[in-house]
């Protein structure tokens, strides 16, 4: 089975495309590309599947897009090529600037835990537990169906159903997050939902700075639907371009990197 590709590989490859002024990319600059694939981490590929996502990549800037061109790819192109792209990115870099510089005390240090460093947090707090604010959460998000919960934020059925039944006694902070963003959850209504597992989001931290930027501006309308022949609105966080955004903060992705081990990272309760 082929390997999917993670929006870090594609995101390289596009930069580097549009850095060549969508040249063909001749062998010489096809070894520069892998080299930097194999900086960030990426060295499973083979040379002829990496110039053929670059082929891809190229045509598209040249306005030769084709039907048969993967999904993602198209996606990465629409970010990088957007008109509002640019003014985003210096919003968010502003926003977590203004975090860190906080944190340090007007001295800016980006402070980033290693991507395989997990905080697991306890299922227990002050209060009402974990579970029992979750269901809530669940019970009145109105979200149908209920897989959207998960699917959408690239957590298993498996994963989602052990977490919410307390079948685990850590949490991870990546899945913590999944689950609010999964939940349409505004920023108010997300730090509930952490308190009561005993997690804060963190200034020194690139990933929850990233977090609560997307959280403060809360979901936006995804489609507008009619049930029973009222009109509702369906919200959703764009995970895809939260996972953009982590990647040019120079964190792994949240959501679609397809990391081993992703949802595996929760401890099951010894019971």
């Amino acid at each position: 089975m082929a390997q999917r590709w993670s929006i870090g590989e594609d995101f390289i490859i596009a930069k580097f495309c549009q850095e060549q002024q969508y040249l063909d990319i001749c062998d010489n600059l096809l070894d520069e590309l892998i080299n930097r694939l194999r900086q960030k981490g990426f060295s499973s590929r083979s040379k002829s599947a990496i110039s053929k996502r670059a082929r891809d990549f190229t045509d598209l800037f040249r306005g030769w897009g084709s039907e048969h061109t993967a999904k993602q790819v198209k996606q990465v192109y629409g970010l990088l090529s957007g008109e509002g792209y640019n003014n985003h990115l210096k919003e968010l870099k502003a926003f977590i600037t203004e975090r860190q510089q906080a944190y340090m005390g007007g001295k800016l240090d980006f402070l980033n835990s290693p991507a395989d460093q997990k905080i697991h947090m306890i299922h227990r707090a002050q209060g009402r537990k974990f579970v029992d604010v979750l269901e809530d959460y669940i019970k009145n998000s109105g979200i149908k169906p209920r897989s959207r919960m998960y699917c959408d934020v690239g957590m298993s059925e498996d994963t989602f159903s052990a977490i919410r039944r307390g079948k685990y006694k850590t949490v991870s902070r990546e899945n913590l997050f999944k689950i609010c963003f999964g939940l349409r959850l505004k920023y108010d209504d997300a730090v509930i939902l952490m308190k009561s597992c005993g997690c804060a989001l963190q200034d020194s931290n690139v990933l929850d700075c990233v977090v609560e930027y997307f959280l403060r501006k809360g979901p936006t309308v995804d489609c507008v639907y009619k049930d029973k022949g009222k009109e509702k609105i369906c919200y959703i966080y764009d995970t895809f371009q939260i996972d953009a955004d982590l990647i040019e903060s120079g964190v792994p992705e949240l959501f679609w990197g397809f990391r081993k081990g992703d949802d595996k990272d929760d401890e099951e309760d010894d019971q």
